[in-house]
């Protein structure tokens, strides 16, 4: 993500992933966007709200290369509030202590949990092995 000079838009990145464009479809129907900041370990959480735009501009694309990759776009976010939430909520939630902490091995894979919901049969893989393969695609 990166702020444009004026300080009054912001500019986030395609980058490819599960490929599902849900989101970006909401957006071109709407214009609209909301977004919500948080940092693990604080409670602070800090909103923008504005008007939405994908951009297709390769000299744009081209400043967000990461690992030799440009965004296939890029969203272009106009800002027309940004504010500080209150943080009570995520106080009282604890999100971040350490009393709703799971361990990952007795919670699902990702790659389970999606051939699960899709009706594949289960990977033969670990989740560990699974991490490791997507550092070494990165």
């Amino acid at each position: 993500m990166k702020v444009d000079e004026a300080g009054k838009a912001l500019f986030m990145p395609d980058r490819p992933g599960n490929n599902r464009i849900d989101s970006l479809k909401n957006l071109s129907e709407t214009g609209e966007i909301g977004m919500m900041f948080m940092i693990p370990g604080m409670d602070d959480v800090y909103r923008v709200n504005g008007r939405a735009e994908l951009v297709n501009d390769q000299d744009l694309a081209e400043a967000f290369i990461e690992f030799g990759k440009a965004p296939r776009s890029v969203l272009r976010i106009e800002v027309r509030e940004a504010f500080l939430h209150c943080p009570k909520a995520l106080m009282r939630a604890d999100l971040w202590g350490d009393t709703h902490r799971i361990e990952r091995a007795e919670f699902p894979s990702l790659a389970e949990m999606v051939s699960d919901q899709i009706g594949l049969p289960k990977p033969q893989t670990t989740h560990e092995q699974q991490v490791a393969q997507l550092k070494e695609s990165l």
